[in-house]
């Protein structure tokens, strides 16, 4: 169920376009509405659903591989009306209206890379990827080639490892996604390190048993690297 009040966030690119290069590209703007063509009941990525955000740094954070907007992707705040459903990090409603437009968040590679560790570890408890995880976030240790090879086991783990479900198996790749990310950050937006961290957050929310605020965890993802960095 979906609070009254609850405020949602729509990523375009710089012209306030979606879906530009297509014949369902649509115009976006502060009190604009656009209402879903195909029929309820589909899954989110169809025709039956207007697509957004439930917390901005996810939007930028998905921005990589969601919109492809880049790094002069426009954020609104919008209302959804109609039927909801959220898959993926991702929602979807029946219709959406812009309230506002509000400044795109800045997330650095580290800030990124972080976010991708703290979901893995909400899903990912073997201990040595545990030990090297705690130690990246304390930055006493990040070695790219330590990561790589962090990452290199969680991928064997989640492919031929004993991976008893498709959730361990899903929870051992977020692992080696975020690993692989923290192997080699790097500025741009369309990189390998954040594409990784979109699979990792991805690979985490179908691991999971339980629902995750990945909108929280970026928070304290933002948070703890900023004053790391001070």
């Amino acid at each position: 169920m979906i609070p009254d009040s609850k405020v949602f966030y729509k990523l375009t690119d710089k012209d306030g376009r979606t879906k530009a290069a297509y014949t369902n590209a649509l115009q976006w703007g502060v009190g604009i509405s656009h209402a879903a063509t195909g029929k309820a009941g589909q899954p989110l990525c169809s025709d039956g659903y207007i697509h957004c955000y439930d917390h901005p740094l996810v939007g930028v954070l998905r921005n990589c591989q969601d919109g492809k907007y880049g790094p002069d992707a426009r954020m609104w705040e919008c209302w959804g009306e109609g039927e909801f459903l959220a898959e993926d990090l991702k929602c979807g409603f029946r219709r959406l209206t812009i309230l506002r437009e509000i400044p795109l968040p800045v997330v650095t590679p580290q800030q990124a890379v972080r976010w991708g560790i703290l979901c893995s570890l909400e899903v990912y408890h073997e201990k040595s990827y545990v030990r090297w995880a705690t130690g990246w976030l304390d930055g006493t240790e990040r070695s790219a080639d330590v990561a790589n090879i962090v990452s290199n086991n969680a991928y064997i783990i989640s492919t031929y490892g004993d991976c008893s479900t498709t959730t361990s198996a899903y929870a051992a790749y977020a692992a080696a996604a975020a690993a692989y990310a923290a192997a080699s950050p790097s500025a741009s937006p369309s990189s390998d390190a954040y594409v990784s961290v979109y699979v990792a957050s991805s690979s985490v929310f179908y691991a999971a048993k339980c629902a995750i605020d990945f909108g929280a965890l970026a928070e304290q993802a933002v948070a703890e690297e900023t004053c790391d960095a001070l």
